[in-house]
């Protein structure tokens, strides 16, 4: 596997605060689907269903 033979940096994103509930907007939120890789470039977009403010401010 070519992330097992290579010197990779792994990063997660912060388990989210849902203290105020389950449709809690704090976050933060990240949804794969709303992530694209483009060579070194990388995109968030925020679809309305996962992704939030809250996690696309943490990424950048």
């Amino acid at each position: 596997m070519e992330s097992n033979e290579n010197k990779c940096l792994y990063l997660s994103i912060p388990k989210p605060d849902i203290s105020k509930g389950q449709y809690s907007e704090e976050g933060p939120f990240l949804e794969g689907g709303d992530v694209l890789v483009l060579d070194k470039t990388i995109f968030v977009g925020r679809s309305g269903l996962a992704s939030n403010e809250n996690g696309i401010r943490w990424y950048a």
